[in-house]
């Protein structure tokens, strides 16, 4: 059911916000599960690491377009949604340039600011977004258009998992000599996903708690809960934090 916000937006449109938040919910959980569950990369990653690019570019979209609305009352044209970029990468720039602003905005100024600054702070975040973005939409034909080119130089978007890999064993040395066991290799595998799944979850929780703080104005409130990640009881590996203010 619609609720009745003055922010600019038909009926129509909010009822359009709100089977966007619950696809993007979907995504987020499936791409979540997805990255989890990876145990042999190269048989995985495609399928994998685009349904989860999908699934974190169109939250991105959604909170910068909400951002938009609650300052101008109106949603952005698609020229604006252009300019944030086309790329994962490029959009994360720009998210992360939004919710630092909306974070003053914020019912409690002081949570989202934690918030904000643990997630500057997680060094597995921007690497996970390389991944993202070498498999997302932006670069899903990078491979065939680079066929034509004389250069010499190539790189497989699977040398971007390499490097997330590396972002995790340079703060965990010991998961290094895991990996190289003949008996505890697999145990190292899966701990390199549950890694990944857990930097989803993080971030995931980050934009839901922002929108449940009124960070994205009346109507990102509302679409909190359809943003929520999976609740500590889930089968999913970490557990969000949630507000200490939230009643």
């Amino acid at each position: 059911m619609e609720l009745h916000i003055r922010d600019g937006l038909t009926a129509a449109q909010g009822v359009a916000l709100q089977v966007e938040a619950h696809s993007i919910q979907n995504l987020l959980r499936d791409g979540h599960r997805s990255i989890q569950d990876i145990r042999h990369i190269a048989a995985s990653a495609d399928s994998v690491f685009v349904l989860a690019s999908i699934g974190v570019e169109r939250a991105m979209k959604l909170l910068l377009g909400l951002g938009s609305l609650r300052d101008e009352g109106r949603w952005p044209p698609p020229s604006r949604i252009l300019g944030w970029g086309e790329t994962l990468v490029e959009l994360d720039a720009s998210l992360e340039d939004a919710l630092a602003v909306s974070a003053l905005v914020a019912r409690h100024r002081d949570y989202s600011a934690l918030l904000l600054d643990d997630h500057r702070s997680d060094r597995l975040w921007h690497p996970l977004v390389d991944v993202l973005d070498c498999y997302g939409p932006a670069h899903q034909f990078s491979v065939v258009d680079r066929l034509a080119e004389v250069d010499d130089y190539w790189e497989a978007p699977l040398d971007s998992w390499n490097r997330f890999e590396f972002a995790i064993l340079s703060h965990r040395p010991t998961l290094a000599e895991i990996l190289t066991s003949p008996l505890e290799g697999l145990t190292g595998r899966r701990e390199i996903s549950n890694e990944a799944a857990r930097a989803l979850l993080r971030w995931w929780n980050l934009i839901h708690q922002f929108c449940a703080e009124g960070c994205f104005g009346e109507r990102g409130t509302t679409l909190s809960a359809q943003l929520a990640p999976p609740g500590p009881e889930s089968e999913l590996t970490g557990t969000p934090v949630a507000s200490p203010f939230a009643s």
